[in-house]
């Protein structure tokens, strides 16, 4: 891996701290600004763990469009390949991009975020809810952790909660640009 493969990778990742980054793939600070610099030759280890990042990351990206697209059958979803962006193009001629926000800090679950202007900013998480399997074993799944919608309308579900990414909630969710 050349220093501009890390710093692409780093990049298209979406992971924006650098605390984060040292974190999830297991590099020091140091050794980061090393390979980032070129001064430092990145050895097969650390590009293994990077290159399996970016591959999770990319899975999940491929993964979370596909259920758009399937839950949004009248939308067109469409991933982009260079920064794991997705947009949403409604009927109504909006697009809405889920910009790839990387990994959270505490479970290093995959997210996916709406403009931080959007009112009820819409937030999706992969992950794995069940602490009891094995880590081999755990299955991710995408969620909708945030959003623009409403307790009260008997849908169940609550800000701040794992809701399945299923088409009520999303139409809840995005009901400005419908």
């Amino acid at each position: 891996m050349t220093p501009d493969e890390y710093k692409d990778a780093k990049a298209k990742s979406g992971i924006s701290v650098l605390d984060i980054w040292c974190d999830v793939t297991g590099i020091s600070r140091d050794r980061d600004k090393s390979f980032s610099s070129g001064r430092t030759a990145i050895p097969s280890d650390a590009a293994s763990k990077v290159n399996a990042l970016i591959e999770r990351l990319v899975e999940g990206a491929g993964e979370l469009q596909a259920m758009l697209q399937k839950e949004l059958p009248d939308c067109s979803v469409r991933l982009d390949e260079d920064c794991l962006a997705i947009d949403i193009a409604f009927p109504s001629g909006y697009v809405v991009r889920l910009h790839n926000s990387g990994v959270d800090l505490m479970n290093f679950w995959q997210v996916y975020k709406t403009e931080a202007t959007f009112q009820g900013t819409a937030l999706f998480l992969r992950g794995a809810l069940s602490p009891h399997q094995s880590a081999n074993t755990r299955k991710l799944q995408w969620y909708l952790w945030r959003g623009d919608f409403v307790e009260n309308r008997n849908l169940g579900r609550f800000q701040n909660y794992a809701n399945p990414v299923k088409r009520v909630l999303l139409d809840e969710v995005f009901k400005r640009h419908i």
